[in-house]
């Protein structure tokens, strides 16, 4: 018995199978144009999806909304004003807003897209914008670069040899320097005002916990400079942490 993941649900566009024009599975998918809004990204709830093929982006789905997160910027399709919505039977779904910003839902391009992920895209997006697909080639469906030849599912990031990490450039490294100077001189400047304000008679610690703060603050830059965020919601993410847990 087909699920809702295999079929579009009821009320889509029947009769209307289209011919199937996708990109081979070696060429990227074209997504966007992107901004700087990070739309679901930044929503509280959002589910959070790493890309199988491109450690620069990420997908995340909302309950009203979906975007790709990538060294671009963002692109973002809210699913109540959809303007087209193409439905894949092996549940890929491919979302067209009305500004023409593109992101395309591929189950096998990106970690933990359940079928009821898909289902839930199905049942927020309006039913008239919903286009049917016929099935499509193995070779049309897109895969990560470790796919088999046969269409099976590529190796998962637990099994695949991890990438040599990027080169730093010269501005990173001496940023880098940099900030262990500050977080080594603020870090110095914060103890010893500590241990002073200790014997005082009437010890003030507003200059301690400055110090103390602007350390942790270039703490965390030195952090970035020497392993950079893989992208650009990892601040979003802070403030939603509460949300993490509840997953």
């Amino acid at each position: 018995m087909p699920s809702q993941h295999d079929a579009p649900r009821a009320g889509a566009t029947e009769g209307r199978a289209l011919p199937v024009d996708e990109p081979s599975p070696d060429e990227p998918i074209p997504d966007g144009p992107f901004s700087d809004e990070p739309g679901a990204a930044a929503e509280p709830g959002a589910t959070r999806h790493r890309s199988l093929r491109d450690v620069d982006q990420r997908l995340f789905l909302s309950g009203s909304a979906v975007t790709l997160a990538a060294f671009e910027g963002y692109a973002t399709v809210r699913f109540a004003d959809a303007a087209e919505v193409l439905a894949h039977p092996d549940g890929g779904r491919i979302l067209t807003g009305p500004d023409g910003v593109r992101v395309a839902v591929e189950p096998t391009l990106y970690a933990m897209l359940s079928p009821e992920r898909v289902a839930a895209i199905d049942a927020a997006v309006p039913p008239a914008a919903v286009v049917a697909t016929g099935p499509r080639e193995p070779g049309a469906i897109p895969r990560p670069p470790e796919a088999g030849a046969d269409g099976g599912p590529g190796l998962s990031s637990r099994t695949r040899t991890p990438a040599p990490p990027p080169g730093r450039s010269r501005a990173r490294t001496a940023g880098l320097y940099a900030a262990c100077v500050a977080v080594a001189a603020a870090a110095l400047l914060a103890i010893r005002t500590t241990f002073a304000q200790l014997g005082a008679a009437h010890p003030h610690y507003t200059v301690a916990a400055m110090f103390w703060v602007l350390t942790a603050g270039f703490v965390v830059v030195a952090r970035d400079l020497r392993n950079p965020p893989k992208d650009r919601t990892h601040i979003a993410r802070w403030w939603n942490l509460p949300d993490q847990f509840k997953r």
